[in-house]
């Protein structure tokens, strides 16, 4: 049995569903609800930091290449190291952009529910 407010897969849906917002799977659920907004500036510099790293993969590959290819390795392993280098930069890259992305969406300040009534 999960602890009291924790959400799991097949547990009945919690509060945030009520408003209108339903993630793509429940597991999505479990994600959403493990940022908490004093935990919010650690996954902002989390992020970054994602990014940041991300990036710099791909400007290491090229230095690294070279030097793998001194090794003597075929042509076909150093075209999958090659591919594997770039899939991980694009995977951290994306990964901190998502993280940041849903951090400072999660930061936003929600619309009063009387002023949603209004005309202005």
């Amino acid at each position: 049995m999960p602890p009291a407010g924790q959400v799991t897969p097949g547990s009945p849906k919690p509060d945030f569903y009520s408003a209108g917002e339903t993630p793509r799977s429940e597991w999505t659920a479990v994600a959403m609800n493990t940022l908490e907004p004093r935990n919010s500036r650690a996954q902002l510099i989390w992020g970054t930091a994602l990014i940041i790293v991300g990036i710099a993969v791909f400007f290491r590959i090229p230095q690294v290449m070279p030097r793998l290819e001194q090794m003597g390795q075929s042509d076909i392993t150093l075209g999958f190291i090659r591919i594997c280098f770039y899939i991980m930069g694009v995977l951290l890259v994306g990964g901190g952009a998502r993280k940041i992305i849903f951090c400072l969406r999660r930061q936003e300040p929600e619309p009063d529910a009387e002023d949603a009534g209004k005309d202005n």
